[in-house]
């Protein structure tokens, strides 16, 4: 697990608005999260949930 840089965490913050913006899932369900993104094509994030933990996933999602 590498730090992202401004450019990936950005990248990141996007994908999780474009999930959230589907209202079809609670954002702190990780899986269901990734799940939506799978769907919609969002691979970067898909990576960031299986690759960091709950935390900083979290983290990310107070970023927005």
């Amino acid at each position: 697990m590498q730090k992202l840089s401004k450019e990936e965490k950005a990248d990141i913050i996007d994908e999780l608005e474009q999930v959230r913006d589907t209202g079809e899932v609670n954002m702190m369900d990780r899986r269901g999260v990734q799940s939506v993104a799978n769907e919609l094509g969002l691979f970067n994030l898909v990576c960031f949930i299986e690759d960091h933990s709950r935390t900083e996933h979290f983290n990310m999602l107070k970023s927005m």
